[in-house]
């Protein structure tokens, strides 16, 4: 167990934080490769429900926990357009995943949305939280990864695509929600500098 003693008192300690995070999604195919993280622009981290069922004896009721269940993920991206078209990334995954433009009735049967394809289109997510460096920990300004959360077999379930508004003058938002199976944290990386 770590000392807490004088924690906040400890000018080397620097809690995580929210900004400084990155999401990497794999997956697509030729053209349609991965999604750069540089374009998530926010992220949910993995959640979790834990079931419960009760045994009623008596006057008393017990309970003992149950099935665990992983929260969906939601990820916003900022669309930049041109060759890094972030909306069209998305829909050619949609394709990816089995889903075809209902024109010609005799070739819908070829394929259809499955879990294999749905999965393939996204590959592993992972959500990394980066750390807070100075210089003298670390002086070959490699990035510290804090912790790395991997959702495994992970589809989306929702695309919003954005909203249009002749008011607003900000980048267009795009929001994604994914269901995956498990999530998986792991503590400490490092992606170098020279990459």
């Amino acid at each position: 167990m770590a000392n807490n003693k004088n924690f906040w008192a400890n000018q080397a300690v620097e809690p995580k934080r929210q900004y400084k995070f990155i999401v990497e999604i794999g997956g697509g195919n030729g053209a349609n490769k991965g999604l750069s993280s540089f374009y998530a622009t926010k992220v949910t981290r993995p959640g979790v429900k834990i079931g419960e069922t009760s045994h009623k004896f008596l006057n008393h009721t017990f309970y003992y926990p149950g099935v665990v269940e992983f929260d969906p993920v939601s990820i916003s991206f900022v669309d930049p357009g041109g060759d890094n078209d972030v909306t069209h990334a998305l829909y050619l995954r949609l394709k990816d995943m089995g889903w075809q433009v209902p024109t010609n009735p005799n070739r819908l049967r070829e394929r259809t949305v499955t879990k294999d394809s749905s999965v393939a289109a996204f590959s592993k997510i992972k959500i990394k939280t980066l750390a807070s460096t100075s210089g003298r920990e670390h002086p070959q300004k490699n990035t510290v990864i804090q912790e790395t959360w991997t959702l495994n077999n992970a589809w989306p379930t929702d695309i919003k695509w954005g909203e249009l508004d002749y008011s607003g003058d900000g980048m267009l938002s795009l929001d994604v929600t994914f269901r995956y199976d498990w999530a998986e944290n792991a503590l400490g990386d490092v992606i170098s500098a020279s990459t």
